[in-house]
């Protein structure tokens, strides 16, 4: 089983997906179920031998197009397709997909799931998988609390993603090694950890799997920073709160939480700073232009 978190914000996307393989009597790790193509990022869960045959059709197929970037509609009929011709109806059944596509904007998800034959859309947000419940449940309680993460710029994507593939690990069958494929500036990087299989990487990185890790785990770092100091002001505003009638209390538990968000907000710039030095970094390795 699986997890699969897609985020559109106003000049990014980003697909989080996880590397364990479940049945009902084992559990492996380290499988690709995830693709970054040209403008579009797909994640796929369900069964692991139809999923690798659909990665393969995207490759060779939604990605063949007159030297022309896919679209949206082309890589959703290619994979719709493949499903009506190749795959038995018992196997569709348990087959879950999400589509992101740049050209989209704001509606640059799209999900395709065993109750319909066709790709459905487009929201900014989408989940599939066994720990899609998990982070679901997260977000229904977050509204309640009044609370909404970030989704605006690619650092609040990335960081958002992360949180949220963190929550999913709550199911037994969701791991952490994580590969985090970025749609920015109509251009796609992939950041893998190194249990995950990196099948996936263009040849130019493929041969960077340590730069890689060592990346992601400090993009992690940086996102755990945030929440430590995005909950120590949570925690201070429940307690102020609960002392409204005790001015001193009040005033310390105030200053408590400007110094939590100015804190936040430091750990914000460096998270940012690190994505930028990776995606620059991943430009030079695949002979792009660098991103200014």
């Amino acid at each position: 089983m699986t997890v699969h978190i897609a985020l559109v914000g106003v000049d990014a996307a980003v697909l989080v997906s996880d590397s364990q393989g479940s049945t009902d009597a084992t559990q492996d790790h380290g499988f690709e179920k995830q693709y970054a193509g040209d403008g579009f990022l797909l994640g796929i869960a369900g069964r692991i031998d139809v999923l690798n045959a659909v990665l393969e059709e995207v490759r060779t197929g939604a990605t063949t197009n007159g030297g022309q970037r896919p679209s949206a509609a082309i890589v959703a009929r290619c994979i719709e397709q493949f499903l009506e011709s190749n795959v038995r109806e018992q196997a569709r059944d348990i087959m879950s997909f999400l589509l992101v596509h740049e050209s989209a904007g704001a509606g640059g998800v799209r999900e395709l799931d065993p109750a319909f034959r066709s790709f459905r859309g487009g929201t900014k947000f989408g989940t599939i998988g066994s720990g899609s419940e998990f982070v679901d449940r997260q977000r229904r309680a977050l509204r309640r609390m009044g609370v909404s993460l970030p989704t605006s710029t690619l650092v609040d994507i990335v960081y958002t993603s992360l949180v949220l593939a963190d929550v999913s690990r709550e199911s037994l069958t969701v791991d952490d090694a994580y590969s985090v494929a970025i749609l920015f500036a109509q251009r796609t990087y992939v950041l893998a950890d190194a249990r995950a299989s990196g099948s996936n990487l263009p040849p130019g990185v493929a041969t960077e799997r340590a730069h890689l890790h060592k990346t992601l785990v400090e993009i992690r770092g940086a996102v755990r920073s945030i929440e430590s100091e995005v909950a120590t002001a949570l925690g201070n505003i429940h307690r102020i709160a609960a002392q409204s009638a005790d001015l001193s209390a009040v005033q310390a538990g105030a200053q408590m939480v400007g110094g939590a968000v100015v804190e936040g907000f430091k750990q914000r710039a460096a998270l940012h700073a690190k994505i930028m030095e990776f995606l620059r970094w991943y430009d030079v390795k695949l002979g792009r232009p660098a991103l200014p």
